[in-house]
């Protein structure tokens, strides 16, 4: 038994979906067509992957680059510039400095 995967996109109702189906073939059978086992549709790739059964990471990236998709591995989020005057700073528990708190942890030790 082989297993062969197929990816491909459709536009539902303005939105991209994603489609993945899952065939097993029987090379020893010649006269059998490859049988549709699982099939997974999505607006997320990787979700539609995932109801179509597709476990191994090499498939889901052989796909991936039939369908011209890159994964995305992080948020860019930007850093605006912090004037000094608008840092607020955090009060010390009962008035003491923090270095006071940690020598008298030192101490009790």
């Amino acid at each position: 038994m082989k297993s062969i995967y197929q990816a491909y996109t459709r536009d539902i109702n303005g939105k991209m979906h994603y489609f993945v189906k899952k065939f097993n073939c029987y090379p020893e059978f010649k006269d059998l067509p490859p049988v549709m086992m699982a099939m997974g549709m999505h607006k997320d790739f990787l979700k539609a992957c995932e109801l179509a059964d597709v476990e191994d990471d090499y498939t889901v990236q052989s796909l991936m680059e039939e369908l011209n998709l890159t994964k995305v591995s992080g948020k860019i989020i930007p850093i605006q510039n912090v004037q000094p005057g608008r840092i607020q700073k955090v009060p010390s528990i009962f008035g003491l400095p923090q270095q006071l708190w940690s020598k008298l942890k030192w101490a009790h030790i």
